[in-house]
């Protein structure tokens, strides 16, 4: 299993690229097939570029 610091390390670095607009690096984050799923109801990022251009 994954231990806190390995987990909490790449949740960091999506909160500060996304809080600094920074879209690339939010989607450098992510896997080239990586599905972003939101909970509250909108359609899902599907994909690296989908998750980058919102």
């Amino acid at each position: 299993m994954t231990d806190h610091p390995q987990m909490a390390a790449p949740v960091r670095a999506y909160v500060t690229a996304f809080e600094n607009g920074e879209a690339e690096a939010v989607g450098a984050i992510f896997a080239d097939d990586a599905v972003n799923e939101d909970l509250i109801g909108a359609e899902s990022l599907v994909d690296q570029i989908a998750i980058r251009e919102f």
